[in-house]
């Protein structure tokens, strides 16, 4: 029945789904708070999923219309996107019209409206895709246990790989859509209660001149060695006063171009160092896979790999990178 809509109608009623949808996640964010209590929000469908079902200008005229921006509405709203392949791309004989009233897709469309959702959310810096290579049981459990790694649950399963580049790709040759950002990060002195792996650091991530504030907490689980990281949404004021009064003297501020592309269900993310200028052009690609796809990563050839990096590669994290007792020139 949607699909006779004129523009203007289909402007106005993604507008209707989207300005409820964020009215209810904002409720139910506010009632979490009140309970004092840790919780967890699971939200069936993210602020950027109706720019699936409309043309990129009508996407742009209800975002004019009503003065929001893509990277707010992808990046600022969830800590984490997970996105569950259709089962038409995968799985195409358990994909039916017959079970869902609402569905209207042939087993194409729908695999051509995923894949425009998928593409919506590149750029989010933590998007996970959950493909169909496995049961539906076994999709489900990798959900799981990715969810719970990133809530800070005892897990043994790495969700991301990092490799060094030996040479870096120029974006507009890349065969994938890809989004480019410009990150600046900043360590900040240690509380008195922090344990010695304990850290925290204020990020700026910014895109078409539009900046998103954020801090990363990072705390290690009791009597393991898994860091969980703890993240929220900082106002440029907020993140202001913490680089001004709370920077880390002892550590170089980090400032990197990242690239962002998804490939065979795998979310990557290059990471470009500008500063340290000693690291200038230094290129690490993380992939991000739901969680028990890591041990089976494939790497797509336009990328010039190097080295699997480990915890011991003197470049596995920015937090050892911005130490500025570290002679960074000896390290490479």
């Amino acid at each position: 029945m949607f699909r006779d809509l004129k523009p203007t109608d289909i402007i106005n009623f993604q507008w209707a789904i989207l300005s409820t949808q964020m009215q209810l996640e904002d409720t139910f964010v506010s009632l979490a708070r009140d309970t004092k209590m840790p919780c967890v929000i699971l939200c069936d469908r993210g602020s950027m999923d109706g720019s699936a079902y409309m043309d990129p200008e009508e996407w742009e005229d209800l975002k004019l219309r009503h003065d929001l921006d893509t990277v707010t509405l992808r990046d600022t709203r969830y800590n984490a996107v997970f996105h569950l392949v259709t089962t038409a791309n995968g799985a195409p004989g358990y994909y039916s019209l017959d079970n869902n009233g609402t569905r209207i897709e042939t087993i194409c469309e729908a695999c051509a409206v995923d894949e425009r959702i998928q593409h919506a959310w590149i750029g989010h810096p933590k998007l996970f895709v959950f493909d169909n290579s496995t049961g539906f049981e076994s999709k489900m459990q990798r959900l799981i246990n990715t969810a719970a790694t990133l809530t800070g649950l005892p897990s043994t399963i790495k969700s991301s790989k990092k490799f060094l580049l030996r040479s870096l790709p120029s974006p507009a040759s890349l065969p994938v859509h890809c989004e480019e950002f410009e990150v600046e990060k900043v360590y900040l002195m240690p509380h008195p209660s922090d344990g010695p792996e304990d850290y925290v650091f204020v990020r700026c991530r910014t895109q078409y001149g539009i900046p998103v504030y954020g801090m990363t907490t990072v705390r290690t689980i009791a009597g393991t060695s898994e860091p969980v990281h703890l993240k929220r949404v900082l106002t440029a004021r907020e993140y202001t006063y913490a680089v001004r009064h709370r920077a880390d003297p002892s550590r170089r501020i980090i400032k990197q171009k990242r690239i962002c592309f998804l490939w065979k269900n795998q979310s990557f993310n290059i990471h470009i160092y500008k500063e340290p200028v000693e690291l200038a052009g230094q290129g690490i690609v993380h992939i991000q896979a739901s969680a028990e796809s890591t041990a089976t990563v494939m790497m797509p050839g336009f990328l010039d790999t190097d080295e699997e990096m480990d915890e011991s590669h003197p470049l596995y994290t920015g937090y050892h990178v911005s130490l500025k007792e570290i002679d960074i020139p000896n390290v490479l």
